[in-house]
Protein backbone atom coordinates (compact mmCIF):
# COMPACT_ATOMS: atom_id res chain seq x y z
CA UNK A 1 0.00 0.00 0.00
CA UNK A 2 1.28 3.38 -0.88
CA UNK A 3 1.75 6.05 1.77
CA UNK A 4 -0.84 8.57 1.10
CA UNK A 5 -0.29 12.39 2.06
CA UNK A 6 -3.84 14.76 1.96
CA UNK A 7 -2.99 18.13 1.15
CA UNK A 8 -4.43 21.09 2.79
CA UNK A 9 -3.78 25.12 2.24
CA UNK A 10 -0.52 26.51 3.54
CA UNK A 11 -2.37 29.47 3.71
CA UNK A 12 -5.90 29.94 3.51
CA UNK A 13 -7.04 30.17 -0.09
CA UNK A 14 -3.37 29.78 -1.00
CA UNK A 15 -1.53 28.33 -3.81
CA UNK A 16 0.60 26.75 -1.49
CA UNK A 17 -0.48 22.76 -0.26
CA UNK A 18 1.07 21.28 2.93
CA UNK A 19 1.26 17.68 2.85
CA UNK A 20 -0.26 15.99 6.09
CA UNK A 21 0.41 12.36 7.29
CA UNK A 22 -2.62 9.99 7.12
CA UNK A 23 -2.95 6.00 7.65
CA UNK A 24 -5.18 5.61 5.62
CA UNK A 25 -5.87 4.41 2.06
CA UNK A 26 -6.30 6.27 -1.23
CA UNK A 27 -9.43 5.29 -1.66
CA UNK A 28 -10.64 6.71 1.63
CA UNK A 29 -8.70 10.31 1.27
CA UNK A 30 -9.70 10.87 -2.20
CA UNK A 31 -13.51 11.22 -0.48
CA UNK A 32 -12.30 13.29 2.13
CA UNK A 33 -9.92 15.78 0.76
CA UNK A 34 -9.80 17.42 -2.96
CA UNK A 35 -5.77 17.02 -3.21
CA UNK A 36 -3.57 14.45 -1.91
CA UNK A 37 -0.23 13.14 -3.00
CA UNK A 38 1.01 9.55 -2.99
CA UNK A 39 4.55 8.07 -2.49
CA UNK A 40 6.42 6.74 -5.64
CA UNK A 41 9.37 5.91 -4.38
CA UNK A 42 12.86 7.68 -4.40
CA UNK A 43 11.92 10.86 -3.12
CA UNK A 44 8.77 11.24 -5.76
CA UNK A 45 4.92 11.89 -5.15
CA UNK A 46 2.10 12.00 -7.42
CA UNK A 47 -0.28 14.79 -6.84
CA UNK A 48 -4.18 14.25 -7.44
CA UNK A 49 -6.74 15.94 -7.23
CA UNK A 50 -10.97 14.88 -6.80
CA UNK A 51 -12.34 17.15 -9.88
CA UNK A 52 -10.99 16.79 -13.12
CA UNK A 53 -8.21 19.68 -13.49
CA UNK A 54 -6.78 20.93 -16.50
CA UNK A 55 -2.94 20.17 -16.41
CA UNK A 56 -1.90 23.72 -16.49
CA UNK A 57 -4.36 24.77 -13.86
CA UNK A 58 -2.28 22.31 -11.60
CA UNK A 59 1.09 23.79 -11.91
CA UNK A 60 -0.24 27.06 -9.82
CA UNK A 61 0.31 24.89 -6.66
CA UNK A 62 3.59 24.72 -4.89
CA UNK A 63 3.64 21.38 -3.14
CA UNK A 64 5.82 20.99 0.34
CA UNK A 65 7.94 18.30 0.44
CA UNK A 66 6.11 15.47 3.63
CA UNK A 67 9.27 14.51 4.61
CA UNK A 68 11.62 18.02 4.82
CA UNK A 69 9.20 20.59 3.81
CA UNK A 70 10.76 22.45 0.79
CA UNK A 71 8.79 22.88 -1.95
CA UNK A 72 9.15 19.60 -4.66
CA UNK A 73 9.57 20.05 -8.03
CA UNK A 74 7.69 18.29 -11.46
CA UNK A 75 9.78 15.46 -12.92
CA UNK A 76 7.18 14.34 -14.64
CA UNK A 77 3.97 14.53 -16.82
CA UNK A 78 0.16 13.74 -15.66
CA UNK A 79 -1.42 10.86 -16.40
CA UNK A 80 -4.96 11.84 -17.28
CA UNK A 81 -6.94 14.84 -15.68
CA UNK A 82 -7.46 13.70 -11.38
CA UNK A 83 -3.97 11.87 -11.36
CA UNK A 84 -1.72 15.10 -12.54
CA UNK A 85 1.85 15.53 -12.25
CA UNK A 86 5.05 13.59 -10.98
CA UNK A 87 7.04 15.46 -8.43
CA UNK A 88 10.47 15.12 -6.74
CA UNK A 89 12.36 16.20 -3.42
CA UNK A 90 15.67 17.79 -4.32
CA UNK A 91 16.56 18.42 -1.17
CA UNK A 92 16.07 15.05 0.23
CA UNK A 93 17.50 13.63 -3.11
CA UNK A 94 21.02 15.14 -1.82
CA UNK A 95 21.00 12.59 1.01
Amino acid sequence: MKTVYPLRNAVKNGTRKSPMYSGNTEEFVSEIYDFWLTDEGSNRYRLHSKHEMRWNDSLAYDVVCPKCGQTLSVCGTPLNYNDLFLYECRNCGKN
